[in-house]
């Protein structure tokens, strides 16, 4: 019973007994955070997915950021692809940020 309780909580002599934090839960917690940080930091990169001509159009990430919401419901920025790049680029960089929460969980589980 000994061995099994050890492998399964870590014993800390002041707080005693406590669940390991590696857990499933710790696992999808870690790509959920970093899948939801990509998403944030998405939005501005987003800007870079876009063609040379919106990138000239918008002058910058600020500008860029000014007018993507009306972006979304302008029927020559559908045309130009602006809302669909937008989201592929806020896509792709959600699921680095879930890929890189996952390898910092494993990373720190050894």
């Amino acid at each position: 019973m000994s061995d099994n309780f050890d492998t399964l909580f870590e014993v800390d002599e002041k707080k005693g007994a406590r669940a390991e934090t590696n857990t499933e839960k710790g696992i999808a917690s870690n790509v959920i955070t970093g899948g939801i940080i990509g998403a944030i930091i998405g939005i501005p990169g987003s800007y870079f997915f876009q063609s040379e001509m919106v990138q000239r159009k918008c002058g910058g990430v600020g500008g860029y950021l000014q007018h993507l919401p009306k972006a979304f419901v302008e029927d020559a920025a559908w045309r130009l692809g602006v809302p669909q790049n937008a989201l592929i680029g806020i896509a792709v960089l959600a699921v680095v940020g879930a890929i890189i929460g996952f390898i910092v969980n494993k990373l720190t589980a050894k």
